[in-house]
């Protein structure tokens, strides 16, 4: 699972979570869900950028187009000769 599925997965759940039809255990349970996966999806955002770089931009068009895909907006287009990502250590 990449870090655009686990956000679209967090979404998924807590839709069915504010339908307000679950009884307590199983509203806590979905919760935890949910914010587990928003706290990967997190993760995986913050790697995929360059973690600790602010003046550098380093995520590479095919991940940010899957980020932007998940976050519901259109996706922008993605070259077929794309350079690979910058690698940070």
């Amino acid at each position: 699972m990449n870090g655009p599925d686990h956000y679209r997965k967090a979404e998924d759940i807590m839709a069915k979570v504010e339908t307000g039809t679950l009884g307590p255990d199983h509203f806590n349970r979905l919760v935890g869900q949910a914010q587990v996966h928003a706290t990967l999806a997190l993760v995986m955002a913050t790697v995929n950028a360059g973690e600790g770089i602010a003046d550098q931009d380093t995520m590479s068009l095919r991940d940010r187009g899957k980020w932007i895909e998940a976050a519901g907006a259109t996706p922008t287009p993605i070259p077929d000769d794309e350079p690979p990502a910058p690698q940070i250590f």
